[in-house]
């Protein structure tokens, strides 16, 4: 096996290209997505929401995106609208539309999008996807809630669930740690990031429970106030900590995207065990 599809990869056209790109995408095989660019392949999304890039290059560097952002996401369905051959043997355009979930919240939407492809000896040497924002549709009885999306958070983070807990925010969500100790952020931008961060510290601790004291919605129906309180582990050392402290999230269309998080350090949050 060469690096790439197959040792034959000269014999695929682009248009099957794309149509496996369809097949993994609806798999969730994120190797396998990443696995149909050169390695100096490039992915490039000029409509990309604030925080997210807009440019990623290199088979290695798409895969990373690709762990990281996939499992927030279930494809359900995605449909090629038309697939146009042009003039240039390399070049492929793809109109689509990709009914999805997010598999934090449950909510579905709709999103159309065009994309180009250029691809080379069987492998995407560049893809660009011009992507329309999402249209959400309701699920249940209605729209997702913030007190709905609290309750799942609450249900992640007891679970252990980092995945799932950063799918929780918009693309561009941000979170904001005004209290932050040494050594930690104040503010993450982007669920890429968040992922990531949570990922670094999730293992040092394990949630023993994770209580919610009061929710308060307010005048601005985005906006829900939380005060919690978190028992954990330290995981090297068997210490366990209280931590309370108070949340303000801006929830919109399903997604966190701001999180503003006043939590005492373990010190001040008081020491047990």
């Amino acid at each position: 096996m060469s690096d790439g599809l197959s040792t034959a990869a000269d014999a695929v056209t682009p248009v099957q290209v794309v149509e496996r790109r369809r097949q993994v995408l609806l798999d969730q095989d994120t190797d396998g997505f990443a696995g149909l660019f050169a390695p100096d392949g490039v992915m490039e999304m000029p409509t990309a929401t604030p925080g997210a890039p807009r440019r990623i290059a290199g088979r290695e560097a798409i895969t990373e995106f690709s762990r990281q952002t996939m499992p927030g996401v279930r494809v359900d369905s995605l449909e090629h609208v038309a697939v146009h051959e042009t003039a240039d043997p390399e070049v492929v355009i793809a109109e689509t539309l990709t009914r999805a979930t997010l598999t934090a919240t449950g909510q579905s939407f709709t999103t159309p999008s065009i994309q180009v492809f250029r691809v080379r000896d069987g492998q995407i040497v560049l893809f660009r996807t011009y992507v329309a924002p999402p249209m959400r549709e309701p699920t249940g009885d209605g729209a997702v809630t913030p007190v709905q999306v609290l309750q799942r958070r609450q249900e992640l983070l007891t679970g252990q669930d980092i995945e799932g807990f950063a799918g929780l925010f918009a693309p561009d969500g941000v979170i904001e740690i005004p209290f932050a100790g040494p050594g930690l952020p104040q503010r993450l931008e982007g669920r890429a990031a968040i992922a990531e961060f949570s990922r670094r510290t999730a293992g040092g601790m394990r949630i023993d429970g994770f209580e919610t004291v009061a929710v308060h919605e307010t005048a601005d129906p985005e906006v829900v106030i939380a005060e919690t309180v978190l028992r954990a582990t330290v995981a090297a050392t068997g210490e366990s900590l209280v931590a309370p402290s108070i949340q303000v999230l801006r929830i919109r269309n399903g997604e966190i995207v701001l999180f503003r998080d006043y939590t005492g350090t373990p010190g001040g949050a008081g020491r047990t065990g």
